[in-house]
């Protein structure tokens, strides 16, 4: 199995909530389909999981007044699945938000970063974003 091969089927976790998200479920269910790209979905931050003892194993005491149980739960999901990627010993991994798209070939994008990102030291952290903040509209990105 190669690297890409490896990463696209064992190294890709996406942050997604239980209730209410079933729309981008079903879309990253399609959109991977299509770029055949494996994934596991990261839940165990949703809010139906929060007990005191898991809150205040990664947060301050009393965190949930000042976070919103969206942010605390999406900030739980990146910190869980960060410790999938560890206790899984990936040499990659990516980490989506639940509402990924993709332009052009994903897979081949990775192949292209892979030479580069191999350069870095161990640990290091490569962030893929839109951070002009001017997101595409759902029209822009349904041809995916």
């Amino acid at each position: 199995m190669t690297v890409i091969d490896e990463l696209t089927t064992n190294g890709i976790y996406i942050m997604h909530a239980l209730k209410g998200y079933e729309y981008h479920e079903k879309r990253i269910a399609e959109l991977f389909h299509k770029h055949k790209l494996g994934y596991e979905l990261v839940t165990d931050g949703d809010p139906i999981h929060f007990t005191p003892e898991l809150i205040e194993k990664y947060f301050v005491k009393d965190i949930g007044a000042t976070l919103s149980k969206g942010v605390l739960s999406c900030t739980l999901n990146h910190i869980l699945s960060y410790e999938k990627i560890v206790a899984r010993k990936n040499k990659y991994a990516v980490v989506f938000e639940n509402d990924p798209f993709f332009l052009g070939d994903f897979r081949k994008q990775l192949e292209n970063m892979l030479p580069e990102i191999d350069k870095l030291e161990k640990g290091f952290i490569v962030s893929l974003e839109n951070s002009t903040l001017r997101f595409p509209s759902y029209w822009q990105t349904t041809s995916e």
